[in-house]
């Protein structure tokens, strides 16, 4: 085994090169089932298992990749007439194209003249590669150069569920890209010799992210700059590298416009309400907070962290949940309209209630509606009307968004995959599982060790919580979480390593 380990870092050139080949033959014999019969209850069916012409060679467990494929060959017609523009900025006649990895799709469909997705495998054979080598060489920089480990950490990026994803026309491949670079980063920033390839990686990674899923922006951005000023503060990091890093995710956050949103007016967020209501509007709750206790004071955020008052509201949308989404869409607009009833520091609570406890309420109904038909639906019924709820649930999210599937559902039928996906995901969260055991060993054992990667921990464990919350489909969270659960796997192989070498040592004392 030592051997191997060996071989694979005095030749990184052929592994590279072997990795590349493995990937675009695993494609191939995808891409050959998929135009065959075998397994065709797995694609080119729909959810009563009936034959859907023009959904040949597509999987059901990469469905996106159909709008995709469509979005594609409106863009070569676009290349066709000359329009590069349109190409470049996903545009086609008046309808914008709202997925910016479909530009390369529709590139490569026009360069070999043919719109066949097997072709995309030239961009996701090297995308996955490139995960897989910046991954080996995070985890060597950070576990002071030993290969075994290092070689082990890769390992997530070889669960079948993350090489069949990449083998489509997804945007996953491209996100889990953007998380291994960002862990790159910042191994690499915390390194003296690297410390300029980490500041440019975490920008060129930052953009790739939001590109993907521009709605985490806020919190990406929010994260890393948090963490880039307390390392600064404590001279972990060289300032000018720290500064150029944040320098350019700011520039990329202004760009999207996430740095340009003018500040809450809490006394009245709501357009269509009259200004003369809103300054007759009570400022009480506002007198109160500069007179009361601090313990008073403590008692009435409480108080209105569990306030219900937009419940009626909220349950209107759950009475019409079956009338379709779009007159939930128009029911939660009417809900999160609701003008914010306190100022001051109350207000911050109130408006959390809204934008963060009944938002979470309000995109888990929206998710419930999408899956209507999905067979592992969790809490279908839970709703968050404000912060306490969110708090006591917390828990569950917890267990949700690390945990799931549960072992109940690894050998049931799943909606779009059947047995054997939901078989393969259990063997797969069963690793996740074990290797977790390791990251709570690198909790009490090398806690330090965390420092360099810890931005990426916090962000990447937020979005896990999040899923927790907004996505009551287990199938959803499981492809959702794929990128977000790198770091801790990663940590996690290097601590089921620390407990190896504490047993040998205590078995070889006796």
């Amino acid at each position: 085994m030592k051997n191997i380990f060996e071989t694979i870092e005095r030749n990184p050139v052929p592994v590279v090169i072997g990795l590349l080949f493995f990937h675009i033959i695993f494609a191939g014999l995808v891409s050959w089932i998929a135009h065959s019969s075998f397994l065709i209850q797995l694609h080119n069916m729909d959810l009563e298992e009936n034959y859907l012409p023009g959904r040949e060679h597509f999987w059901n467990f990469a469905r996106d990749s159909i709008v995709f494929h469509l979005e594609a060959i409106d863009l070569v017609d676009a290349i066709n007439s000359g329009a590069w523009g349109d190409w470049w900025s996903s545009s086609y006649g008046e309808r914008q194209i709202g997925h910016p990895h479909v530009k390369w799709i529709a590139l490569v469909y026009w360069l070999f003249g043919e719109e066949n997705p097997f072709y995309f495998e030239l961009i996701n054979s090297v995308t996955w590669v490139a995960s897989v080598v910046l991954i080996y060489l995070s985890a060597r920089i950070l576990f002071s150069q030993n290969v075994m480990v290092a070689c082990f950490a890769t390992s997530y990026l070889f669960f079948p569920s993350i090489i069949l994803s990449s083998t489509q026309l997804l945007r996953d491949p491209f996100y889990v890209l953007g998380i291994c670079g960002m862990i790159f980063g910042w191994v690499a920033i915390f390194n003296k010799d690297l410390k300029w390839k980490g500041a440019l990686a975490i920008i060129i990674s930052f953009l790739l992210l939001i590109s993907i899923r521009e709605y985490i922006t806020p919190l990406l951005w929010s994260t890393f700059f948090i963490c880039t000023v307390i390392f600064l503060l404590m001279r972990s990091i060289d300032g000018l590298p720290g500064l150029i890093m944040l320098m350019g995710i700011s520039i990329i956050s202004y760009q999207e416009g996430f740095l340009k949103v003018p500040a809450v007016n809490f006394v009245d967020n709501n357009s269509s309400i009259d200004e003369t209501k809103a300054k007759e509007r009570p400022k009480d709750n506002k007198a109160k907070e500069s007179t009361q206790s601090f313990l008073g004071f403590a008692q009435e955020m409480w108080k209105v962290a569990g306030d219900d008052s937009m419940t009626e509201g909220f349950n209107k949308l759950r009475e019409f949940k079956n009338e379709g989404p779009v007159l939930g869409m128009a029911l939660s607009k009417f809900v999160l309209l609701e003008p914010i009833k306190y100022d001051g520091a109350l207000g911050y609570i109130s408006y959390l209630n809204k934008k963060l406890a009944i938002r979470l309420s309000l995109v888990r109904f929206g998710f419930r509606i999408e899956n209507r038909y999905a067979n592992s639906i969790l809490d279908p019924n839970a709703q968050f009307m404000n912060i306490r709820e969110l708090i006591a649930y917390l828990p569950r999210a917890l267990q949700i968004g690390f945990l799931s599937p549960f072992p109940n559902l690894w050998v049931s039928r799943g909606t779009e995959t059947g047995n054997l996906g939901r078989m393969m995901a259990g063997l797969e969260t069963l690793v996740v599982y074990v290797v977790l055991i390791g990251f709570v060993a690198v909790l009490f054992m090398e806690i330090q060790i965390l420092k360099s990667i810890a931005p990426i921990l916090v962000f990447s464990g937020i979005i896990i919580i999040l899923l927790g919350y907004a996505v009551p489909n287990v199938g959803a969270i499981y492809r959702m979480r794929q990128g977000f659960i790198i770091p801790f796997f990663m940590l996690g192989v290097f601590g089921l390593n620390l407990i190896f070498i504490k047993l040998k040592s205590k078995m070889s004392k006796n």
